[in-house]
C-alpha cells in the first residue's frame, strides 16, 4: 500500500490453523525499514492450534512510503486470513 505524507491508524488481525508446533510473526515495513516496535509473535505449543496476531499502532509517515509486511513462519506452509484497516488521520 502506497501512504502519503501523514499520520495514519493502522490495525491488522491474522488467524491461522497451525499444522504442528512453529512461530508465526509479522512486522510492518514503512520509512523504508523494518519497524520490529509493532512486530507481533506467536507459537503454537500443539497441532492443530490456532493462532491469532493483532496489532493497533498510529504512525507518521514524513514522506511517501510504501506499507507491506515482513511475514515469518517456521512452518512449510498455512493457510492465514488477515483483516487489514488503515484510516489517514487529519492532524496538524
Amino acid at each position: 500500500v502506497v501512504l502519503t505524507p501523514g499520520y495514519y491508524a493502522i490495525s491488522y488481525y491474522i488467524s491461522t490453523v497451525m499444522k504442528r508446533h512453529c512461530f508465526i510473526k509479522l512486522t510492518p515495513v514503512f520509512n523504508n525499514c523494518k519497524q520490529t516496535m509493532y512486530t507481533t509473535y506467536a507459537e503454537a505449543a500443539k497441532r492443530k492450534e490456532m493462532l491469532a496476531l493483532s496489532r493497533y499502532f498510529i504512525v507518521e509517515i514524513p514522506a511517501g512510503s510504501t506499507l507491506f509486511f515482513a511475514w515469518q513462519s517456521s512452518a512449510e506452509d498455512s493457510k492465514i486470513n488477515m483483516n487489514l484497516s488503515i484510516e489517514k488521520l487529519c492532524r496538524q
